[in-house]
């Protein structure tokens, strides 16, 4: 047989057993990912983390100075005092019959408004600090104490690689097959951990196609209690099984 023709049988062959064919390769990403900011400008007074540091949802990982807003939460409140205990005088008086219901009912407004005013006092005080929105690791720390941070601008950033996706785009007649709730397996690809399997569930599969590939987007949601899998690993598309 000669050369161009053994070249022709052995690429056959591969494209009857299906090693010709690319694997389908995709990415992995974490569930949780978040970029935080501060909805108000200022001074970074503390950096209460640092990058590799695991945290807690409600965590504070950055602050900023607050010195006026908890001048104000303080004068709100000693209002507030001040207006509880009016609204209450006026409130027996009226259960004795000697004030009237007009001084009653101001007292009361009185009282609401610096029920409001407080409150607003120390959601601005809040606004002052970023906490984390979930459980998760803080891998990057854009500021250090002293330094200015403008409206929206990134300060943090906490992703949670408990749970995972792989994300894979495929043509749209491999991914008609496929179905949420479908067990999809997959393998890694280079590094020490090349070749090994493991099983998610599908999560998505897009309606919408890629504009611009004309693919489909597929996530694959994968537990990871240990952190096995990393964000960016690359990996190879699987067999997929209806789940039962």
């Amino acid at each position: 047989m000669c050369a161009p023709a053994t070249a022709l049988f052995v690429w056959f062959v591969l494209l009857l057993t299906g090693a010709a064919a690319d694997p389908l390769t995709g990415i992995i990403l974490p569930v949780q990912d978040a970029d935080l900011s501060f909805a108000v400008h200022g001074i970074v007074a503390e950096v209460k983390v640092r990058e590799g540091e695991k945290v807690r949802a409600g965590q504070i990982l950055v602050r900023l100075d607050d010195q006026l807003e908890t001048l104000e939460v303080g004068k709100a409140e000693a209002v507030l005092e001040q207006a509880r205990f009016e609204h209450e005088a006026a409130a027996k008086l009226i259960a004795e019959d000697i004030g009237t219901r007009a001084e009653a009912l101001a007292k009361r407004i009185a009282f609401d408004l610096a029920v409001n005013a407080l409150e607003t006092a120390r959601a601005r005080q809040q606004q002052r600090a970023v906490p984390s929105p979930f459980d998760g690791i803080v891998v990057r720390v854009h500021k250090e104490q002293g330094e200015s941070v403008l409206l929206n601008e990134v300060v943090a950033r906490v992703v949670n690689m408990d749970r995972v996706y792989a994300q894979f785009y495929m043509k749209p007649d491999e991914a008609a097959a496929l179905h949420p709730g479908d067990d999809y397996r997959m393998r890694l690809r280079g590094g020490t951990s090349a070749g090994r399997t493991f099983t998610g569930k599908i999560a998505l599969v897009d309606p919408v196609l890629d504009a611009e590939s004309a693919l489909v987007r597929v996530r694959v949601e994968v537990p990871n209690p240990k952190n096995e899998l990393r964000a960016g690993m690359r990996i190879e598309g699987g067999l997929v099984t209806p789940a039962p």
